[in-house]
This record gives C-alpha cells, sequence and structure tokens, in this order.
C-alpha cells in the first residue's frame, strides 16, 4: 500500500509539471500571435539600446586592443544589425527573423559583460574582505595580538592553562562543596535505610568558615601592597575618575610580565586625590570589620561608575587568593566556597550598616549543608 501510494504521487507530480510546461508555451503562443507588434517593438528598442551601449564602449577599447595585436570588435557589423532594427517593420518580423535578430545582440553584448567580468574577478580577488584573512592564528600569537588591547591578560599570556589540571596551584579553580568538605574534613559519615550517607559537622563547618574572615580592617596602612593598589583603584572609579583607575590598573597588569615583580607606584597619589573626605568611600568602609567585607563594598562602589571586572585584575588570584575569590563573588547570588564565611558575614554587615567583629556564618553553613544535602554520595567516587 505504501508503495502504490509513493508511485502515484509521483506520477501526479510528473503530470503537474507536464500541465504548467503546456500552459506556458500556449501562454507564449497566445501573446506572439495577440501582441506580435508590441513584443517585436519593444525588444527592439530594448537591443537598439543595448548595442549603442556595445558601440560606445568598445569603439573607445577597439584602439587599445589592436596595440596588443587583437583584432577587437567588428563595429561596422554592429552598426549593419542596429540599422536592421531601426529599420524593421514590428508588423512584417517573423518569428524566425526575430529570433535571429536577438542573438545577433547577443553575441557582440558578450564583449562587454566579459570585459567587467574580469574587473569584477581582478576586484574580487584584490580587495574582497575575505582574501584579507590570510594570516593563520595559533593561541599563542592571538594572544600575543590582544596583549596590546587587552592587558588585563598579561599575567597568564605567556602560561599554558589548557594544559594544566584543573586543581593545580597557583591558577586552580575553587574547589566544589563536596571537594570543600572532604579537605576540611567538615562531613559526618553515617548510614540511611543501609545507604552511605553524608552530612555537615555544623561546628566543624563554622569554625572554618570562620578562620577564613581575614584580618581585621585597621585602616589603609594595614593593606599589604596589592590590596592598597586595589583599594585606590576602587576610590578612584567610585569617584568617577575612570581615566586614572585604569591607568594604575593597565600599569599593574603589564608589570605582571615581571614575575613576581608588580608595579604599584601611583597608589599613595591616587588614594591622596580620592580618599580624603570621600563620603561615598566612607559609606563603603563604615559598616565593615574586616579587610575582606571592606573591600567587596568598595568594589561594589568602585562599579557604580560602570563595568569593573574581576579579569580586569587577573594578577591578584596567585598572589592574594581569598581576596580574589571575595571580591569574585560579589555581584553573586551564591558565594564560592573558599570564601563562603566572609560573604555570609558580609551580607549581614550591610543589612545592620555596622561592622561586627564577631564572625557571623550561620547563613553559609546553612548554604553549604543545603549543597551537601542535595549530591547523591557515591563512597567509591564522585
Amino acid at each position: 500500500m505504501g508503495r502504490g501510494g509513493q508511485q502515484q504521487s509521483s506520477g501526479q507530480g510528473s503530470m503537474d509539471l507536464l500541465y504548467i510546461s503546456i500552459f506556458f508555451v500556449l501562454l507564449i503562443a497566445g501573446l506572439w500571435y495577440y501582441q506580435h507588434a508590441t513584443i517585436v517593438d519593444w525588444l527592439y528598442r530594448l537591443k537598439i539600446y543595448e548595442l549603442n551601449a556595445v558601440i560606445w564602449v568598445m569603439s573607445k577599447l577597439n584602439p587599445l586592443l589592436k596595440q596588443f595585436g587583437w583584432e577587437g570588435a567588428e563595429l561596422t557589423t554592429m552598426l549593419a544589425i542596429r540599422e536592421v532594427l531601426l529599420q524593421a517593420s514590428s508588423e512584417s518580423v517573423q518569428l524566425k527573423n526575430f529570433w535571429n535578430s536577438i542573438q545577433s545582440v547577443g553575441i557582440f553584448l558578450a564583449y562587454p559583460v566579459f570585459a567587467v567580468s574580469l574587473l569584477m574577478m581582478v576586484f574580487v580577488n584584490l580587495f574582497s574582505v575575505a582574501n584579507r584573512f590570510n594570516i593563520i592564528y595559533n593561541m599563542d600569537k592571538l594572544k600575543a595580538i590582544h596583549q596590546s588591547l587587552w592587558p588585563y591578560i598579561t599575567p597568564v599570556a605567556k602560561l599554558s592553562l589548557v594544559d594544566e589540571s584543573l586543581d593545580q596551584m597557583p591558577w586552580g579553580m575553587s574547589k566544589r562543596p563536596l571537594e570543600f568538605c572532604e579537605q576540611n574534613n567538615i562531613l559526618i559519615h553515617t548510614t540511611v535505610n543501609g545507604r552511605p550517607s553524608i552530612a555537615v559537622d555544623e561546628g566543624m563547618a563554622e569554625k572554618v568558615f570562620s578562620l577564613q574572615m581575614g584580618p581585621l580592617w585597621k585602616g589603609l596602612d594595614s593593606l599589604p601592597p596589592h590590596a592598597q593598589a586595589l583599594f585606590a583603584i576602587f576610590a578612584a572609579k567610585a569617584e568617577k575618575d575612570t581615566a586614572g583607575a585604569k591607568k594604575l590598573l593597565e600599569q599593574i597588569a603589564y608589570s605582571s610580565s615581571n614575575q613576581g615583580k608588580l608595579d604599584f607606584s601611583g597608589t599613595r597619589e591616587l588614594l591622596s586625590k580620592h580618599v580624603r573626605n570621600s563620603k561615598v568611600i566612607g559609606r563603603a568602609v563604615g559598616p565593615h570589620g574586616y579587610i575582606l567585607t571592606v573591600m567587596a563594598s568598595m568594589l561594589e562602589a568602585a562599579r557604580t561608575d560602570g563595568v569593573l571586572a574581576t579579569a580586569e585584575f587577573l594578577w591578584l588570584k596567585p598572589i592574594d587568593r581569598p581576596l580574589w575569590y571575595m571580591l569574585s563573588s560579589v555581584g553573586r547570588q551564591t558565594a564560592f566556597s573558599e570564601v563562603a564565611g566572609p560573604f555570609s558575614h558580609w551580607l549581614i554587615e550591610k543589612r545592620l550598616r555596622r561592622p561586627l567583629k564577631v564572625p557571623n556564618v550561620v547563613t553559609a553553613i546553612s548554604a553549604l549543608k543545603e549543597a551537601i544535602a542535595d549530591i547523591k554520595y557515591n563512597p567509591d567516587g564522585f
């Protein structure tokens, strides 16, 4: 049944094509029969215009062609054909003569068409946008070129991070919740319904998250040089000094090509320019008691002037991993495990608008418990 239906459909399609062809043949024949004079008159006029154009072009090209030993086009023949078309009576032209006249003009039209095609071919080969993409780049060349446009990649421009393990320091990725718990002995191994299960040791989790808090905020002078530089950059952005912040950011990025010798010069000048008597910076720093939470709010203040991605200070990650991940968590709904404690504390300080000296990591513990509860634990590997 299926094959019969397919054959019938194929046959019907062939007949439709035949009917359409017959229709167009009859249509053309009818038009020629009833509108013979109009068709001849219109097409002859068109061909005369074409011949005039060809005659004009070839009259200019023939002398040049003869210099190269080419005969060029026969202008006398073209002029004769044009005269025939001009003198022809549209009423008396027969189909055969009409067809021959059209073909004769078409032959001469090939000359300018060939010339234009040749010029277009030369143009496409010499000036086409596609032909400009003729340089093959590998990743090293691409990084070198983009380094001048985006200097912030300088710290990793000469590295091949693709070939390194995701856990290899100092550029290794942040630990996932289960790996973080295993590494810090936060898990309690139990059995539920005869199956191995895990839970979070809240006491140990509180201890680990509290230790993540880092030093208390004791003013700018207590900050290490790299943190002072970032504070100055954030302060400049918060005070709408985009150019000053960008200058110091690029300076540090470029200097990261010198192994371990980052150039923080200009930090003091930027701090003196923007920190003194700044209400914006006062509102950002005032509610916080730890360096990490202060720096997080400073980054928030800086972003009121526009985008400031952590990728713009990529050099920070290998020298101060906690600060890097704290700043990377700003703007996210969830924090990285390595800084979940200070992130939790930061949110509470922001809400209360006052500094807290005692770590408050309750929300970090709750979030970790939720993340672990969602994991289907397999003791043989995860």
